[in-house]
């Protein structure tokens, strides 16, 4: 029975790439429409994958919030973090970074200096994540008081572009801008950070902003406003929950926290009635976060998503309509001559599947492809993708090879 079923479905499987080969423009038409549609819609989605399904590289991402004011937006003075991190207690730990994408430092020597984007972090940073270095160590307290020589932790990204992986980095000193960092530590190959749309390769302290403050700059050629500045809300702050805490909890913290704070603000930080600019902080998800930073983008993708895979199924339907309407005297052949109604069905199965699966593997390859364009394509926009890839789990690696 078993061997009869094998024989029959070799049989059908022969018969089907024969009539492939009959009608080869066709069947070319139909395995492009297919690929195209499949590895379209692969690409695009592993994209969104990248920038907000899958999950930050730390420890327990589940535990981890940004803290924002009443208006929604993670953005505070340096005055905030500071008594924040004096006085909270609603969290395990908190940390802070500068917020601005566009930061970009030049490093390397003089005449050989290239464009990288970096963060200013305060020395909790990498502990609060969770991160490790892959070898070396990570900024720590201790970096981030006045007075600390300047240290950096470089990207696993630039210590592969940059210094070809040398394992003799570790206290070498590296010309940031005019300044020069001892490099401590290299940040592990899957940490692209916390925001979306920004893969920082060189992590500094905050402390190191107010020294080398004069070179910083945007790519348009402003400068970033300082952390002594009146008006520069430049920091996001993230905090980690305690365990057993909700959301709603640290919330509730916050509320008398943010009462504390802004009523210890200097004048700068009250309206002309004497009331405070911000009344409230709040505890956000950071994955909820994430989505609202990429929202326009993520709703684009998607949407170009969507279209390329209705143009390729109704592309697909068309042609295999012709095809069928093309072979009508054939089957009314078959039938005449005794073939039965399943054994027609099980046929045209057959070539389907045969269809389908030239189609998704070379839809495969497609997408690869694709995902690389479209990250191109992304950072050309000034979105940067670093995906790492993951043999286990993950499909495409976003990254500068």
């Amino acid at each position: 029975m078993l061997m009869s079923l094998l024989h029959s479905v070799g049989e059908d499987t022969h018969f089907a790439f024969r009539m492939m080969k009959r009608s080869l423009g066709l069947t070319a038409m139909a395995v492009l429409s297919l690929a195209l549609g499949i590895g379209a819609t692969i690409a695009i989605f592993s994209v969104i994958y990248a920038l907000t399904l899958r999950s930050l590289p730390v420890q327990r991402p589940d535990q981890l919030v940004e803290v924002v004011r009443a208006d929604g937006i993670n953005l505070h003075s340096y005055a905030e973090w500071k008594l924040f991190r004096d006085k909270q207690d609603v969290f395990l730990d908190v940390l802070a970074y500068n917020s601005f994408f566009d930061t970009t430092f030049r490093i390397g020597p003089a005449n050989q200096q290239q464009e990288v984007s970096g963060l200013y972090v305060s020395g909790d940073y990498f502990g609060t994540l969770g991160i490790s270095a892959v070898f070396g160590r990570v900024l720590q307290p201790p970096d981030d008081q006045p007075g600390a020589p300047p240290v950096c932790v470089i990207s696993y990204r630039l210590w592969r572009r940059l210094f070809g992986q040398s394992r003799n980095i570790l206290g070498q000193t590296i010309l940031v801008n005019r300044n020069e960092f001892q490099i401590v530590g290299v940040a592990p190959r899957s940490f692209f950070g916390v925001d979306i749309g920004n893969v920082p390769e060189i992590f500094m302290q905050l402390e190191a902003e107010r020294t080398y403050r004069d070179y910083q700059l945007f790519f348009n050629g402003r400068q970033t406003p300082s952390l002594d500045d009146p008006e520069g809300t430049i920091l996001s702050l993230v905090g980690r929950l305690k365990p057993g805490a909700s959301v709603m909890q640290a919330n509730a913290g916050l509320q008398v926290l943010a009462r504390e704070i802004f009523r210890a603000l200097p004048p700068r930080h009250r309206q002309s009635d004497g009331s405070v600019v911000s009344r409230s902080l709040a505890a956000r998800p950071l994955t909820s976060g994430a989505w609202l930073q990429a929202m326009d983008m993520m709703l684009l993708l998607i949407a170009m998503a969507a279209v390329a895979l209705v143009i390729a199924c109704a592309n697909l339907g068309n042609l295999l309509l012709a095809r069928a309407t093309k072979r009508q005297g054939e089957i009314a052949t078959r039938l005449a001559l005794g073939a039965s109604r399943w054994r027609l069905v099980r046929q045209l199965l057959t070539e389907s599947v045969a269809l389908s699966v030239i189609g998704a593997v070379l839809g495969l390859l497609i997408a690869r492809w694709g995902t690389q364009a479209l990250v191109w394509a992304l950072e050309r926009a000034s979105i940067w993708v670093d995906s790492c890839h993951r043999g286990d789990s993950d499909f495409t690696e976003f990254s500068d090879e």
